[in-house]
């Protein structure tokens, strides 16, 4: 019997703003089976209520969210989960709920392009992404890994990325995305990167579905942090279940496990 693994998806189903964020949910749905074996099964979840994430405050009550359904998928019989947006979220806290392996999408590609050249930079799609990013890299660690000079670019602005995610999926040609996103992410290389992240796990799956993998002509890698945190997921899940490792449950460790009965009492104090 093969894995079953949760990508547990920042957005609803049936977005207020975006009708047709369907065919960026297909597009996840259809680069993740293509990046797993075959006998792997994965299933992309969505929050049931629909929260802003354009700035950080709000982005947080997505995150109860999301952590619930991964604690509800490990009851289910799941062997692990992705938390699918380039933001982590709630990654620590739901890791710390669960005994299955948890997998971000940012954490997950910083760790593979660590693997793959020896300085990294990371080219987003939104302009406000930027500072988010930057603490990101401090939080996990990778400051010397990064380039020094600005390690975090934005390849569009804010008001019509989402647009062009979606056109560029109706016309069946990433080619807006990827040019957009090489522009960028050449000025990265003259600087020093040698590995260069898509900081978006929505675009990034699009890469994946069109196999794009170096920026231009240069050898230089591009690392999609769809493909990092789902095959992250699927290799930890194999090494739980063959072999027993898992996460730490060490009183030294932020990932202390929460009690169960707790959980649930908290979960229905806050009507989730």
């Amino acid at each position: 019997m093969g894995l079953r693994i949760l990508w547990q998806d920042l957005f609803p189903k049936v977005h207020p703003l975006y009708p047709e964020i369907h065919l960026i949910q297909d597009a996840i749905a259809r680069a993740t089976k293509k990046v797993v074996r075959s006998d792997t099964e994965v299933t992309l979840a969505h929050v049931a209520k629909y929260c802003s994430v354009e700035s950080p405050c709000v982005d947080l009550m997505n995150r109860p969210q999301m952590m619930q359904r991964v604690i509800q998928a490990e009851e289910e019989g799941y062997d692990a989960a992705v938390m699918g947006c380039f933001y982590d979220p709630a990654l620590r806290e739901t890791r710390s709920a669960v005994t299955i392996p948890v997998t971000g999408a940012a954490e997950s590609a910083m760790l593979m392009a660590q693997m793959l050249g020896n300085k990294f930079a990371i080219v987003a799609d939104w302009l406000t992404d930027i500072p988010i990013i930057e603490e990101q890299i401090r939080a996990y660690g990778f400051e010397d890994r990064a380039i020094r000079h600005h390690p975090v670019r934005s390849a569009g602005r804010n008001d019509d990325t989402f647009e062009i995610i979606i056109d560029c999926l109706k016309r069946d040609d990433p080619g807006r995305l990827i040019s957009a996103f090489e522009e960028v992410a050449m000025d990265c290389v003259r600087d020093g990167a040698d590995v260069v992240i898509m900081g978006c796990a929505y675009t990034g799956a699009i890469f994946d579905l069109w196999g794009y993998r170096e920026v231009g002509n240069t050898g230089v890698p591009v690392v999609s942090p769809a493909l990092a945190a789902i095959k992250l997921a699927e290799t930890l899940a194999d090494v739980h279940k063959n072999f027993g490792l898992k996460r730490t449950t060490s009183t030294n460790s932020i990932y202390v496990t929460a009690r169960r009965d707790v959980l649930k009492q908290s979960a229905e104090a806050l009507g989730l």
